[in-house]
């Protein structure tokens, strides 16, 4: 380093903990089985700086991905805090959404099948799971506003998928013990083998 540096606080030590920082910032998915999937979040108290960065965070990792719907526990952050973005999917959801400490206030009797995937399960076919319609929601926005939310079909799916998650719930709560363990297995073979 030159004298300019050194002068400006730039050290050799500094350097290589600022390299440090930026790697730790470079989260990845978590892949399953992990226990990190099983815990529930705790609610975000307040939405500062470091929560709008990895929103950011979560947005650039969901969209390199190729993901709709991104928890943080996903990536090892234990907050009520989860984004979407249908764009690809529905047509008319054409904005992303940030969605902190959701409580879904309503789940409809009329349910409806469908196959779910996740990033969590990269190589893992998708799953049918039997959900609600319609729900409601109550959640804050990244301004920290109080919003309310209806949503059915896919935006009502992606919202209980990505609500289960901050719950601690996987998609492998809704199939038999048996199919769990199979793809426990496999997903832990891929992951011994560096495949995921």
């Amino acid at each position: 380093l030159n004298e300019l540096d050194q002068l400006n606080g730039i050290t050799v030590e500094n350097a290589a903990k600022d390299n440090l920082k930026n790697k730790m910032a470079k989260r990845r998915v978590i892949i399953a089985p992990d226990p990190r999937l099983n815990t529930v979040a705790e609610p975000i108290k307040t939405i500062d700086e470091s929560i709008r960065r990895l929103i950011s965070d979560m947005f650039e990792i969901m969209q390199a991905a190729k993901g709709a719907g991104l928890a943080a526990t996903q990536i090892g952050i234990n907050k009520r805090l989860f984004i979407m973005d249908l764009s690809s999917y529905i047509e008319e959801e054409i904005k992303p959404y940030v969605i902190i400490n959701p409580e879904i206030t309503y789940c409809s009797e009329e349910t409806w099948i469908a196959e779910e995937g996740c990033l969590s399960f990269p190589e893992i076919k998708k799953i049918s799971i039997t959900r609600p319609e319609n729900i409601k929601m109550k959640y804050l926005d990244e301004k920290g506003e109080q919003k309310e939310m209806q949503a059915s079909g896919w935006l009502a799916r992606c919202i209980q998928h990505e609500t289960d998650h901050i719950n601690g719930i996987t998609m492998v709560h809704y199939v038999s013990k048996i199919k769990t363990d199979m793809i426990s297995k496999k997903l832990m073979k891929l992951k011994k083998n560096n495949e995921v």
